[in-house]
């Protein structure tokens, strides 16, 4: 399978030092079949601690696929015990509903309720919103684990399909 990278001049951006970067996205397949999520851990180098993709075979709506690619990057982040995180998704209305709970979704509620309980540690610093281009890396995991149909887990670095991705945000640290 064929990942097209991302192509604009804005990269990823890194944490202060200390703290990890969990970069989120989510896919949907058009056939209706299945979704996935994609996430990257780094640090304030740019180090790749860990990334996952996550296949699911249930057809959720985009944004409930976009809340379950964060809640994924939290139950990583809470897995590894991580000190000091923050969890970066490039879907700015499931970033403000999970970051405002006065914000009202209907049937998204109940589901950022939960997502919202989950870090209920000091060590978790925010929901942040970044455009597509800043988060190409977990973009690509979440096509590929939609596209395998599969789950896969990287303890350290990312996968070769994403590694010149990966590559090319380094260049942000430059």
């Amino acid at each position: 399978m064929k990942f097209k990278s991302c192509s604009s001049s804005v990269k990823w951006d890194p944490p202060s030092s200390g703290m990890v970067c969990i970069n989120v996205d989510a896919a949907i397949d058009r056939n209706g079949i299945g979704c996935s999520s994609g996430i990257v851990a780094r640090d304030h180098n740019g180090v790749a601690l860990c990334s996952r993709g996550n296949y699911y075979m249930n057809p959720f709506s985009p944004l409930v696929a976009e809340i379950v690619a964060i809640k994924d990057g939290v139950l990583l982040a809470k897995e590894r015990k991580w000190n000091q995180w923050f969890i970066v998704s490039n879907c700015h209305s499931v970033v403000d509903l999970l970051s405002n709970p006065e914000v009202q979704s209907g049937e998204l509620d109940l589901l950022a309720d939960e997502v919202r309980s989950l870090p209920v540690c000091s060590s978790f610093k925010g929901f942040i919103y970044k455009p597509r281009d800043s988060n190409c890396v977990a973009h690509l995991l979440a096509k590929k684990a939609l596209g395998d149909h599969n789950a896969f887990d990287w303890d350290e670095g990312v996968p070769s399909m994403a590694f010149n991705t990966f590559m090319a945000d380094m260049s942000s640290l430059c």
